[in-house]
């Protein structure tokens, strides 16, 4: 950037005697002004402009990406998210949905005709995350769970006929906490908690079946629990079907107390048997069974010192 009059003399009278001289004079002045440009400091409303961008999935045929767009509603104190479809030659936006309140997880079916979400159902207290289904070739998303307390994670079967899904358990002593009644041990748990933790459990729905249709079956259940907050960290889903469709990996945690996350161990569930092993003999710091793609070996998430 030039700054003394010698320099700027000097600049200008090789600009008059060649093309290359003048093109160097525009940039110089370019140059200068896009400087004074970025002297603008972020302002308070400028928050109202941010768009995210998240859960990126790309189509099982390789050929588009669905996200999550996320645009600030400054009225109501919140961010609006919809599901946009992306061509991943073209760059071409399609929006798949309009704005939906909880918006996370989506998911492409095996086959990629479907797509499927989840977004919250219900006002105030009675709002939860349900699953939804959207088909590819046109029409309205489809809710297919009514889960009580909502679901946090879910998993396609690899036929795309079923999903397996995670829901809390309502208290036991629900009737006593709808009256007030709702003293409870904070235990080894977050010092935020409002309530006693009750145990996540693993269900299983069809994929096509609507709000009203057939129930979802359990498929887990004690005092046991998979562990929460899978939104919160890759993967979306701690679910993973072997190729066959036959048998679940997942994470079961002691408890469901948030200070006992550790102790938990990757385990196998059969589907139609109901029968559950564990994976290996250790008793804690195991996470995130994964199934390889001929089914043969689990991969998971283990310390390497073992502590």
């Amino acid at each position: 950037m030039v700054t003394h009059s010698g320099a700027r003399n000097s600049a200008f009278t090789f600009a008059r005697c060649t093309f290359p001289g003048i093109l160097a004079t525009l940039l110089v002045v370019a140059v200068a002004g896009g400087a004074r440009a970025q002297t603008r400091k972020i302002e308070l409303g400028d928050a109202q402009k941010i768009v995210s961008v998240s859960s990126p999935q790309i189509s099982p045929d390789g050929k588009s990406i669905v996200i999550i767009v996320s645009r600030v509603n400054w009225d109501a104190d919140r961010y609006d998210s919809q599901l946009v479809l992306v061509d991943i030659a073209t760059g071409a936006q399609r929006p798949l949905t309009n704005v939906r309140k909880g918006l996370s997880s989506p998911q492409w079916s095996p086959s990629g005709d479907r797509l499927a979400f989840l977004a919250e159902v219900g006002e105030g207290k009675n709002a939860a995350a349900q699953i939804f289904v959207l088909p590819m070739n046109g029409g309205e998303s489809q809710q297919v769970t009514s889960a009580p307390l909502g679901v946090e994670q879910f998993a396609w079967c690899p036929a795309g006929t079923y999903f397996a899904f995670v829901s809390p358990d309502e208290p036991p002593n629900k009737a006593e906490i709808e009256k007030h009644h709702d003293l409870f041990e904070v235990g080894d748990n977050d010092f935020l908690a409002t309530a006693a933790p009750t145990p996540w459990h693993i269900w299983l729905v069809s994929a096509s079946r609507g709000a009203s249709g057939g129930a979802a079956k359990r498929l887990t259940s004690d005092a046991w629990s998979l562990p929460s907050g899978a939104e919160y960290a890759p993967p979306s889903s701690m679910l993973s079907w072997s190729p066959e469709g036959t048998q679940i990996a997942f994470t079961r945690q002691a408890d469901p107390h948030y200070g006992d996350a550790d102790k938990s161990v990757v385990e196998i569930l059969d589907i139609d048997s109901g029968q559950i092993r564990q994976l290996t003999k250790r008793t804690a710091f195991e996470s995130l069974g994964v199934f390889s793609p001929d089914g043969t070996k689990i991969a998971y998430w283990y310390p390497r010192d073992g502590d």
